[in-house]
């Protein structure tokens, strides 16, 4: 199963664990994923998450992300 998660803050990094124990694909969205440190560190230790910036309230961003997946 796959889960896209966005606007991912610090409260929700171990929403993001729980679905990586369970074996799902995650794809967490963050608006800098430079700052996103404690999402980094576990999207460095697994194959099951991919890290994405998206802002939602930016239309060409979210257009150009669904073209990515």
């Amino acid at each position: 199963s796959t889960v896209l998660v966005t606007e991912v803050a610090k409260d929700r990094v171990l929403t993001n664990e729980d679905f990586l124990k369970n074996n799902w694909h995650v794809i967490a969205c963050c608006r800098n994923s430079e700052k996103a440190h404690k999402l980094n560190k576990i999207a460095k230790k697994s194959k099951n998450i991919e890290v994405h910036e998206l802002d939602i309230s930016n239309f060409r961003q979210i257009e150009n992300l669904s073209k990515k997946l």
